[in-house]
């Protein structure tokens, strides 16, 4: 699920359950959370999904991605100085446009310009209050009365009841050593794949911290960025009860967010 891969993404930086599900709540009615996600009254003039306009920019055979006014991906990125960065940071990073993984980064670099919003979701005591500083201070959407910021925040109260259960009961965070057989470090990378970008070179016997643990990448923190490391570089220490206890209770969560499907996905 890309739910729960921003959740955790936003959760590593924010480090507050009420403060993450404010800001989805608020990307889920911007882009749906898709990094694809193109604004329907563009996509219906320019006569291109959401996926043939990303496939349409990254070839180049659309070259008006920055001066459209189009809102694109996660943030619906519309302005073309922001539209501008995010085609940078891509080519940068060597992937397309709506990678994912690459807009996660992209928009946390850009949630830095916003101090007061982001420590306003490091410290929210509710989603309300969290998603009200989303929209108003960093979507800043052309509606801001009260239904509409309800509605936001009650995306946002979804997404809580789907997520924060699970990650406020592992409380203990997976810890993990870099080894290998040979060398003396190991790359960490900004995508679960060999081609992507380097973010650091970690040091073997170095400890980091592991956000989520796969069969052939974890997605873990080190330095205070978010990347991607191969799971066999990976020595893990041995597993809290509690992460035992969020295994188990996966499947229930599941369930649940199968139950508010019609409800996020209508």
């Amino acid at each position: 699920m890309d739910e729960k891969l921003i959740w955790d993404f936003f959760l590593s930086k924010i480090n507050n359950t009420y403060g993450v599900a404010g800001l989805m709540g608020n990307l889920y009615v911007e882009s749906r959370l898709k990094s694809t996600y193109l604004q329907s009254s563009y996509a219906k003039n320019l006569g291109m999904t959401g996926e043939e306009y990303t496939k349409a920019v990254d070839n180049g055979s659309y070259k008006d991605f920055i001066t459209d006014k189009a809102g694109y991906g996660l943030a619906q990125w519309t302005f073309w100085s922001r539209k501008e960065q995010l085609y940078n940071f891509a080519k940068e990073q060597k992937v397309s446009i709506g990678d994912l993984h690459m807009q996660l980064n992209f928009l946390w670099n850009e949630l830095q310009g916003y101090k007061t919003v982001v420590d306003a979701l490091c410290i929210a005591t509710s989603v309300r209050e969290a998603s009200d500083v989303v929209a108003t201070k960093y979507e800043k959407p052309e509606h801001q009365d009260e239904k509409y910021l309800l509605n936001r925040a009650k995306y946002g109260a979804v997404y809580y009841g789907i997520f924060a259960y699970m990650s406020e009961s592992g409380d203990e965070i997976m810890k993990a050593e870099v080894i290998a057989d040979d060398g003396k470090t190991v790359n960490f990378r900004s995508g679960p794949d060999p081609s992507r970008s380097i973010l650091a070179r970690i040091p073997l016997m170095t400890e980091i911290e592991v956000i989520d643990k796969g069969e052939e990448w974890s997605m873990a923190s080190y330095e205070g960025k978010t990347g991607y490391i191969m799971t066999k570089f990976l020595k893990f220490k041995e597993e809290p009860a509690s992460v035992e206890f969020i295994k188990v209770e996966r499947k229930k969560l599941e369930e649940i967010y199968s139950m508010l499907g019609d409800i996020l996905h209508a």
